[in-house]
């Protein structure tokens, strides 16, 4: 009974639905978690076993699970288990570490908003993940590590194209100004993009 409710405890610990979280993040292989997760469904456990019944027959009276067999012993598989859990979690968040801290991944911080780039100033700076990984770090480490592409307009040239422009009805300069932007992005990624618009430094 003990075993069985370690078994539960573990399934539904804070640590293992973390690294389910972050197994969404494409650089994290996901090969250990699934073994974690195969070796806890492959655990037999018996919620009705009783230690007298144990005392009378090594075989169990519920699900006749043989206890003088030669599998391993689910203690100490739990163990393995709980081990791996943790060995897990320090390799995939020193793994997160090494990657965004990369100064041409980091770079990349510029292009997320507020609330993302606090996100990862504050990973950065504890060198930990958040006590309860949610979807909005998961969602703002796979931003950074996108590879934006940035498209720089110079304000200037684009003040001059708006100021060439005849006046216009708030759709058609709504389409002239999609048209110049359009100039700009042609045959890039639109999903990688991100428009700074810049003044020429002096």
């Amino acid at each position: 009974m003990e075993d069985a409710q370690r078994k539960g405890k573990i399934q539904e610990s804070l640590a293992l639905k973390n690294l389910r979280k972050l197994h969404s993040i494409t650089i994290l292989p996901g090969a250990k978690l699934s073994d974690l997760e195969t070796s806890m469904a492959n655990i037999k456990v018996c919620y009705e076993l009783t230690p007298n019944e144990l005392k009378k027959n090594p075989i169990c009276p519920h699900c006749h699970f043989d206890m003088s067999s030669h599998e391993r012993n689910v203690h100490g598989l739990l163990d393995q288990i709980d081990d791996g859990i943790d060995e897990l979690t320090q390799e995939w968040t020193k793994k997160l570490l090494e990657t965004i801290t990369d100064p041409l991944v980091l770079a990349q911080k510029q292009y997320l908003n507020n609330d993302q780039q606090k996100v990862i100033d504050d990973f950065v700076a504890s060198k930990e993940r958040p006590k309860r990984v949610d979807d909005f770090f998961v969602e703002s480490i796979t931003a950074l590590l996108k590879g934006f592409e940035p498209v720089v307009i110079d304000a200037e040239t684009l003040v001059e194209k708006l100021e060439q422009l005849q006046p216009l009805s708030e759709d058609n300069f709504r389409k002239k100004l999609n048209d110049i932007i359009a100039s700009y992005t042609k045959g890039k990624d639109e999903s990688k993009l991100r428009i700074v618009v810049k003044r020429k430094e002096n």
